[in-house]
């Protein structure tokens, strides 16, 4: 665990300098108001994570959390508008190799 936490903890700091450094030298802005939508997507969706009743059967509750995990985070995406639902048509399996 400590290990992780201080992966996560470097990955943090060095992202909050990459962010400095391209906003000081460029006069970029790289993230807009999406990203905390997508934050507080997230929140919830742990939030859930932690609500979500156990079940006997591991692979039952597997397949249960991460099914509404999954329909939750996709209807609040598309609820808050940080994607819309004409994005999502357009998009194809093909457009995601070919890149």
């Amino acid at each position: 665990e400590g290990a992780a936490m201080a992966t996560s903890v470097a990955m943090v700091l060095y992202n909050i300098a990459k962010f400095m450094i391209i906003k000081q030298h460029f006069q970029l802005q790289p993230y807009d108001s999406a990203i905390f939508k997508i934050l507080l997507v997230i929140l919830i969706c742990f939030g859930v994570m932690f609500i979500f009743p156990s079940i006997q059967n591991k692979f039952l509750y597997m397949f249960a959390i991460t099914t509404t995990l999954i329909t939750i985070f996709g209807l609040l995406l598309i609820g808050l508008k940080v994607f819309l639902i004409k994005d999502i048509k357009s998009l194809s399996i093909k457009e995601l190799f070919d890149k």
